[in-house]
């Protein structure tokens, strides 16, 4: 579908329900949040379902956004929009009963990895460098005023997809969609602090940790942090908490590849492995597909879950470095 036709769709409900995906970031946040605030500033009542607050990163940025934890029996929605998640086991408090009636699920998402059509209406383009950019295209379709609350959230979810317009996803569309934000009374600097200077201390003591506990493997040009459950615990560590460590990881000169793998921090032998790369042609998310995961050719991750992790850490490895040869 094209982005008119999805305005379109959007503009004809009435009672609109905004999902995203679990353990959700900024792009996810904002992007959802501000489409929420901007349906209902025209009239379309409009609610987020989160399984949890969101993460310190952008939970000021986010204080006004109508947020609900658990659905009401007696509620209903005539529209269900799901924003930058790339299947539908992803969304966060996802049930078919909310979906079932008219069949009427939006599906917004610019991962390569995408499901495209698991919902009956869907744009998934990975030329946007996050769904903040496309949640931008929609609301000016709509013909929105866009505020500096919302102009925030888009922000805040474009410079974390980006990183901050370093990584290879930063197009002329991210510089544009910048630059119309800032027109609507974005604050950078307001999204910068929030963003990049507000990290709990909880998390610089897990950095500081990581950093000196991390491995290199494949002659150095891959980085290795593995995060045990009691560590986490002992620390106090939240979801999101670990979410900047492939990026410390990637930094190190000659490193390539970075990896992270965690415990979940609600379920018992449930792991996530993150997966980061400076080098186009190091595809990780074919790399993470292999495992049953996805997400960008230079950011993508994984869920396993059982009690073989030293297996899957060892098979992971051994993939990274058999692509890394081939450079």
């Amino acid at each position: 579908m094209t982005l008119q036709e999805i305005a379109a769709a959007i503009k004809q409900a009435k009672n609109v329900l905004a999902l995203t995906h679990v353990s959700p970031d900024p792009d996810a946040i904002g992007s959802s949040g501000a489409l929420v605030l901007a349906l209902n500033s025209i009239g379309i009542k409009a609610k987020l379902l989160l399984e949890a607050e969101p993460e310190y990163k952008i939970r000021e940025l986010a204080k006004t956004i109508p947020i609900i934890y658990e659905l009401q029996k007696a509620e209903s929605f005539d529209l269900v929009v799901g924003l930058d998640t790339s299947t539908k086991k992803r969304l966060a408090g996802y049930q078919d009963g909310l979906v079932k009636a008219d069949g009427k699920i939006i599906n917004i998402d610019h991962h390569v990895s995408s499901e495209i059509s698991w919902a009956t209406m869907n744009f998934v383009s990975d030329k946007y460098p996050a769904a903040s950019a496309i949640v931008f295209e929609i609301l000016n379709l709509l013909e929105v005023k866009i505020d500096s609350v919302m102009a925030n959230l888009l922000l805040a979810g474009l410079m974390d997809d980006t990183g901050s317009f370093r990584f290879s996803n930063t197009n002329e569309i991210a510089f544009n969609t910048a630059l119309g934000l800032l027109r609507c009374g974005a604050n950078s600097e307001l999204v910068s602090n929030n963003l990049y200077y507000s990290i709990p201390q909880r998390i610089l003591n897990l950095t500081s940790i990581c950093l000196s506990d991390m491995r290199y493997f494949a002659e150095g040009r891959g980085s290795l942090i593995f995060l045990t459950r009691e560590l986490l615990e002992e620390l106090g560590a939240q979801d999101g908490d670990t979410d900047v460590l492939p990026d410390i990881g990637r930094s190190a000169a000659g490193v390539i590849v970075s990896v992270i793998i965690r415990p979940g921090m609600r379920e018992k032998g449930k792991w996530k492995i993150s997966l980061r790369s400076k080098e186009r042609r190091i595809d990780v998310n074919k790399i993470a597909a292999k495992f049953g995961g996805g997400g960008h050719i230079q950011a993508s991750a994984f869920v396993y879950q059982g009690n073989e992790i030293a297996r899957i850490e060892s098979a992971l490895l051994d993939e990274i470095t058999r692509w890394l040869d081939l450079l």
